[in-house]
């Protein structure tokens, strides 16, 4: 059935209900495929980039609450860790409870996130853009230089979850538009409601954001939002009462003057300043440029799909509704954070899943002005693709060897290869460690692994590690290691090995 969703300038058919909702053996077999490919891409070598210092903070709250046999995920002292809410650090624990504490553990959930949200941007661009459109949107998505390097889909940071819920949001309310199922609402509600206690309130004014800016269109398509008060009411004030239960429960574990000044006041109030990481701030054309560096040439397609639009009336062309979907969801998360003088590239992360899909739709309809044929238009979007991938920083994605910052993941290395359990000498005190500097907390995230690793150990083992503070705790022959020696000072942290001989590898 034909319906008139853009003044009358063109005749665009709506997906009928059953085209969109129910998923063909060959959409099936499609989305595997997709996983598998973006599974593929995204765990070759994922413990080979060297750790940001978010993944260390976040690793090293997991390991902690594992080690104090904690439901929250705590600092070394004991106290809650108040920064982030626990749900993707609480995947993150259940990846070491069950491959064991380790960089490739750690990132694991955020890879699983990025392959998920890559089978739903294909789903439903597929179902509204159509079949060619949704595959290419899928792999524009995993392929972004950007979101590949740290602190993206690759990292064991909260964003990869956060992208997933706020992409599967903006799908879930399109749906209710279009086909206003009952059961639609409730899982948009929940999806929300999730977000809170993933990162901040930003995925919440993001989502609403991107409701209200495309209502107007929605209902001139015949598709607005039913019961549009209720709805905005439902998503706001569910994920707001998860949001304050999540405050409610850091309060009860620490008190609520600490949440106030350590989450509230510290990482809100003062990232939106700018006055909390001044190394971060950038200009106002700060998202413009770090969108441009990702996508590059790409951009250009949107501004020649209209143009081969208006010269041409051949080829397909989504309605007006759909093309403001697309354009604010490709808008909003870069121009709400632009607002913020903290600007750092990820807060960007949450459009893109948008922009792959306007980017895969403006290369499909360019491709269909030029030529009906279907060789053309595979190749056009073939071609689409090779031009992201060109671009791609292989080298710094997926390094040929693990990075560290000192020899202490070195040593993480060598022990998780060989049969060294390591142990605490009688009289390590790990708090003599660098802990205010990056090294130091990195050194002392991958000693806490390996200590992890070597618990159930016995301490007669072949070969055996034992952490010391001073040269002087060795208590007898072997090999020592030298890891960390402070400046000025006479502490250093070092290994002696006791009963393997020689090392099998020297650092």
């Amino acid at each position: 059935m034909a319906r008139d969703c853009s003044g009358g300038a063109a005749l665009v058919r709506l997906q009928p209900l059953h085209e969109v909702l129910v998923i063909s053996r060959r959409r099936l077999a499609t989305s595997i495929a997709l996983a598998v490919v973006a599974a593929s891409v995204l765990s070759v070598r994922l413990s080979h980039p060297q750790l940001h210092v978010d993944e260390i903070t976040y690793m090293s709250s997991v390991l902690e609450s594992m080690s104090q046999d904690s439901v929250l995920p705590v600092n070394g002292d004991g106290s809650p860790f108040v920064n982030k809410p626990p749900l993707a650090l609480w995947l993150i624990r259940l990846s070491f409870e069950l491959l064991g504490p380790s960089p490739f553990a750690a990132r694991l959930p955020g890879v699983l996130a990025a392959v998920a949200t890559a089978v739903v941007i294909y789903l439903f661009g597929a179902a509204v853009f159509g079949e060619m459109a949704g595959i290419l949107a899928s792999l524009i998505f995993v392929l972004t230089p950007g979101i590949l390097r740290l602190h993206g889909i690759r990292s064991a940071t909260p964003d990869a979850l956060e992208i997933l819920l706020v992409t599967s949001a903006i799908i879930l309310l399109e749906s209710w538009r279009r086909h206003r199922r009952p059961w639609l609402l409730p899982c948009l509600v929940a999806v929300m409601a999730a977000s809170a206690w993933v990162k901040s309130p930003f995925a919440l004014v993001v989502f609403i954001v991107y409701l209200l800016a495309t209502e107007l269109t929605a209902r001139r398509a015949g598709l607005g939002t039913p019961r549009l008060g209720a709805t905005v009411a439902w998503v706001a004030g569910v994920w707001i009462a998860a949001w304050f239960l999540w405050l409610g429960t850091l309060s009860a574990a620490a008190s609520p003057r600490a949440v106030t000044r350590q989450l509230l006041v510290e990482q809100y109030a003062r990232r939106i300043e700018g006055s909390l990481v001044k190394a971060h701030v950038r200009g106002t054309g700060f998202y413009l440029a770090s969108t441009v560096k990702d996508f590059g040439p790409l951009l250009l397609l949107p501004a020649g799909a209209v143009a081969a639009g208006i010269a041409s009336r051949r080829g397909w062309r989504p309605s007006r509704h759909d093309v403001a979907c697309l354009a604010v969801w490709s808008l909003a998360a870069p121009v709400l954070a632009t607002a913020s003088v903290s600007k750092v590239p990820w807060y960007a992360y949450l459009s893109y899943p948008g922009i792959a899909l306007l980017l895969a739709v403006s290369a499909k309809s360019l491709a269909q002005a030029v030529s009906d044929r279907r060789s053309v238009e595979a190749a056009f979007l073939a071609a689409t693709l090779l031009v992201l991938v060109w671009r791609l920083p292989a080298g710094r994605v997926w390094p040929a060897e693990a990075k560290y910052r000192g020899p202490a993941g070195r040593l993480w290395e060598i022990a998780r290869r060989e049969p060294i359990a390591v142990v605490p000498g009688p009289r390590f005190r790990p708090l003599q460690l660098p802990q205010h500097s990056d090294d130091g907390r990195e050194a002392w995230l991958y000693l806490q692994m390996l200590l992890w690793k070597s618990r159930d150990s016995p301490h007669s083992a072949a070969c055996r590690g034992v952490l010391v503070n001073r040269r002087g705790d060795v208590a007898g022959a072997g090999d020592v290691l030298e890891l960390h020696r402070l400046k000025r000072t006479n502490v250093g942290l070092f290994l002696w090995v006791d009963g393997c001989g020689e090392l099998r590898e020297r650092i």
